[in-house]
């Protein structure tokens, strides 16, 4: 979750101890004017705060200081250049793999870690940290994608097909980052079209679980749907799941990233997304990966095809899966 899908989940994820998908406490994103740096919408396709978490840290945290700054870069895995500075260490993690980004950027997975060096970098002045950033993300699922070529995409669909289901979503993850109290504030804006298909051996895919019963022999309150667990190695909980009885989820190189827009500096009034699906910086989020996950949670059985147009956003992830050390979630 363009790091596991939320009531939006774009849990796009990422090396050491990360935490998977729970619910989160809303954090506010304001401009200098104290208004949304990005406006909420009704119904399934509302805008939501997501949850930027580094090895347990918030991104504030993370990013806190200088020390903190160096041990959440460390997670990269692309050693510090000798004398470099943290702007000029961020632009060589960037730089890694002739320009791909490091492993943990690859993959729907990679959106996370992407925003957090985003981030990073609003929070540094001649490459180096001028003040304790403040930062907000959040995230929707759109009411469709339109490629270049005119082909248009439904924000949500999932054709219902039991058990190897096909479907896309269409999210976007908004990055707001503010220099301490400077009232200094930038939103990074990245939509992605992410398309879930079943292999051709009919495995893979969407599958729908539902919550196993308290009432059953085989109850776990620490993983009610095991058999997600079994496919993604990320259990969950009955406190996380709360009253939502159905998971629709997908993990591994079925799922793809179709298409991928960015707003370097996204204003609500006049948003302006490049088509940067083609841009070498951007291939390692177009490369399947293994640890990919789509996992969303809905009170009922998942609807097919779209979402209802009265429906509250579900609770959903949508990023990787195995052991993430840094994950985007509600």
């Amino acid at each position: 979750m363009i790091a596991k899908s939320a009531n939006f989940l774009v849990a796009l994820s990422l090396a050491g101890g990360l935490v998977a998908c729970s619910n989160m406490s809303e954090i506010s994103a304001t401009d200098a004017g104290g208004a949304p740096a990005v406006p909420t919408k009704s119904g399934p396709f509302e805008s939501q705060p997501l949850r930027l978490l580094i090895n347990g840290m918030t991104a504030d945290q993370a990013l806190g200081s200088e020390t903190a700054m160096v041990t959440t870069l460390e997670a990269y895995g692309v050693p510090r250049p000798s004398g470099a500075t943290l702007g000029e260490w961020i632009k060589a993690i960037q730089d890694d793999r002739s320009g791909h980004g490091p492993l943990i950027n690859g993959g729907p997975g990679g959106v996370s870690p992407r925003s957090l060096l985003d981030a990073a970098q609003e929070a540094l002045e001649g490459g180096r940290l001028a003040a304790p950033p403040v930062v907000d993300v959040r995230g929707q699922i759109e009411k469709e994608c339109v490629l270049p070529d005119g082909t248009v995409y439904s924000g949500y669909h999932f054709d219902g097909i039991s058990p190897h289901g096909s479907g896309h979503l269409c999210v976007t993850v908004f990055t707001t980052t503010q220099r301490g109290n400077s009232g200094r504030t930038k939103t990074i804006a990245e939509r992605f079209l992410v398309i879930v298909e079943p292999h051709k051996n009919r495995t893979g895919g969407f599958m729908v679980e539902q919550k196993i019963d308290s009432q059953d022999p085989n109850y776990n309150p620490g993983n009610v749907f095991p058999a997600f667990a079994s496919a993604s190695g990320m259990a969950i909980s009955e406190s996380v799941a709360g009253g939502r009885g159905y998971k629709l989820w997908a993990s591994g190189t079925s799922i793809r990233v179709a298409g991928i827009w960015v707003d370097k500096n996204y204003n609500a009034s006049s948003p302006d997304f490049k088509w940067v699906f083609q841009k070498k910086a951007y291939l390692s989020l177009r490369i399947a990966n293994p640890d990919s996950c789509i996992d969303m949670l809905f009170m009922a059985s998942p609807p097919s095809p779209d979402l209802p147009p009265g429906m509250s956003p579900p609770q959903y992830c949508l990023g990787r899966c195995a052991n993430p050390p840094i994950v985007n979630t509600k």
